[in-house]
């Protein structure tokens, strides 16, 4: 759900290396994009001193820019470092030139960005706890657990709140740590092998077989629902 923009940074005026290696390698980054079919904008001289780059900015959910991903063009430093070399068609010993990259920048910024960008409310194939099951009261707890192995089972990540606490308290604290699924079970539900579906952001979706409601929930995963 990001908005991205792509930069080419170029060589800069304190680089090192072949001035044409570094036409070719600015001009290989070029080709990479367009053929991708991504859209960019030039940053003169604001590649790295070893080598020009891919740059990806994001803008989170306030509209700031972050820059992330980095595509690196390594013409100097880790082929020098490591003495790398390979042998060509001919049987020369040659330079490679190195891609590194990070895709995600510093990782818990990253996370920091994403948790902030969806304001806690993870998307249901990102959120740590992706169902809770809720019994009514400790009559229904057997059916609750039954709910929660078949889900597990179907590797959906659940968990089962039969805490001696009122049913209201229980929904509230699943919205404050908004569980994608709460799932309520009670007399109903149970004569039904049913389930009563509350969504955190499309609101109560009523009742549901469990086989429905896991086929639902994969095809959201699987789909990376948004």
């Amino acid at each position: 759900g990001f908005e991205m923009k792509f930069y080419l940074s170029t060589k800069p005026d304190e680089a090192l290396g072949n001035p044409a290696l570094w036409k070719k390698a600015e001009k290989a980054l070029a080709m990479a994009l367009k053929e991708n079919n991504l859209a960019f904008d030039m940053k003169e001289k604001d590649g790295a001193f070893y080598g020009p780059k891919i740059d990806v900015e994001i803008k989170d959910a306030l509209g700031r820019s972050w820059q992330l991903a980095t595509i690196q063009l390594d013409l100097v430093m880790v082929p020098a470092r490591f003495d790398l070399s390979y042998i060509d068609e001919k049987g020369k010993k040659q330079k490679p030139v190195v891609i590194h990259r990070a895709l995600l920048g510093s990782f818990e910024r990253f996370i920091g960005i994403l948790i902030e960008h969806f304001e806690g409310a993870f998307p249901l194939w990102l959120s740590p706890t992706q169902a809770v099951v809720l019994p009514i009261s400790e009559k229904f707890s057997d059916y609750g657990e039954k709910i929660l192995r078949a889900l597990r089972e179907a590797g959906i990540r659940a968990k089962l709140s039969d805490a001696n606490e009122t049913l209201g308290k229980r929904i509230r604290e699943a919205e404050l740590l908004k569980t994608p699924y709460v799932l309520v079970v009670g007399e109903k539900e149970m004569s039904a092998n049913s389930v009563n579906v509350r969504h955190y952001r499309r609101g109560q979706e009523g009742e549901m077989s469990i086989e429905n409601l896991m086929e639902k929930m994969m095809l959201e995963i699987k789909k990376k629902a948004i």
